[in-house]
């Protein structure tokens, strides 16, 4: 196959794609299928295998996020109160619906967002509350 990066005809399936996490860093998916080229080395992934690798990787970094202790988490309005907006705002906030602010949900009668007490604080300062999370 020819590579739309080089133009070389020196494109082959690999197993798996390494994707990049805000929370995460670096992170090999093992399930998704891509094409690497031979010659420039740029890997290349149809739009079926882009949204798995975005399902993929939510799915770590909430595996990630449930290890993190529930007392570490506030939930909306202590949050919108941190911030000093209203929860309103805080709720409309197309920012933190995109997860820039940590965020766990707990299902019960009704699912409920716990906010990352430290990612709220990051949050205040630089409108990105996103960090790599420790392993320990």
């Amino acid at each position: 196959m020819i590579c739309e990066n080089c133009g070389e005809d020196t494109l082959h399936e690999i197993d798996g794609y390494a994707a990049h996490s805000m929370l995460l860093g670096a992170i090999w998916l093992q399930q998704v299928q891509s094409l690497k080229c031979d010659d420039c080395e740029e890997t290349f992934l149809d739009s079926k295998n882009w949204a798995l690798v975005d399902q993929l990787v939510i799915q770590r970094e909430d595996e990630a996020i449930g290890k993190i202790p529930i007392n570490q988490f506030v939930s909306a309005s202590k949050a919108s109160e941190m911030l000093g907006i209203t929860k309103q705002a805080f709720s409309k906030d197309q920012r933190i619906k995109n997860r820039f602010i940590i965020q766990c949900k707990i299902e019960g009668d009704e699912k409920k967002v716990f906010y990352y007490i430290p990612s709220v604080t990051r949050y205040r300062q630089n409108r990105d509350g996103r960090f790599i999370l420790d392993d320990s």
